[in-house]
């Protein structure tokens, strides 16, 4: 039941931050923060693939919804739900994947690695598909490493709180 409640709260939260918040925050225009990746990165591992991707695709169209984005967000988001076990086998080994969640308090620096991976998959999707051509890859280049970075300075941030609030229980 826990483990229910941590998923509609994390939904609820980051669907929240992003929509309200970093919806409206962009850095010269080439930067934006997409915290609510943070959603697929957290989930438990005992989650089926087909449950993962499920849950993804309803946070990218609650993101779409609000973002007027016409479905970009869910494409981006399913496809990191879905590579998503192949790029957890290169960073954790069966034992982690069956005994810990991916977040940084349980697996440490591997977190980071996998999420950096996510997180570059999801943004080169997700101005890709904004674009739609390679005319533009210089810029979507740009927006991917900027955004890419921005976003993990803020999953990097909530993970040290998450953990130090853990610590403190």
């Amino acid at each position: 039941m826990k483990n229910y409640l941590s998923i509609v709260w994390d939904f609820l939260l980051l669907g929240a931050l992003q929509v309200l918040f970093f919806n409206q925050v962009h850095l010269f225009g080439a930067g934006s923060v997409f915290i609510y990746v943070l959603f697929v990165l957290r989930l438990p591992l005992q989650i089926s693939s087909t449950g993962v991707m499920l849950l993804s695709a309803m946070m990218g169209v609650f993101i779409d919804v609000f973002s007027q984005s016409f479905g970009l967000h869910t494409a981006a988001i399913v496809l990191i739900a879905y590579l998503r076990p192949s790029i957890l086998r290169m960073f954790f080994s069966p034992e982690e994947r069956e005994k810990y969640a991916p977040t940084y308090g349980l697996v440490g620096a591997n977190f980071f690695k996998y999420a950096v991976l996510m997180i570059l998959i999801h943004h080169i999707t997700l101005f890709m598909l904004e674009a739609f051509s390679f005319k533009y890859m210089v810029s979507v280049l740009i927006k991917t490493l900027t955004s890419s970075l921005l976003t993990f300075l803020f999953v990097f941030v909530l993970e040290i709180i998450k953990r130090k609030n853990i610590r403190q229980w």
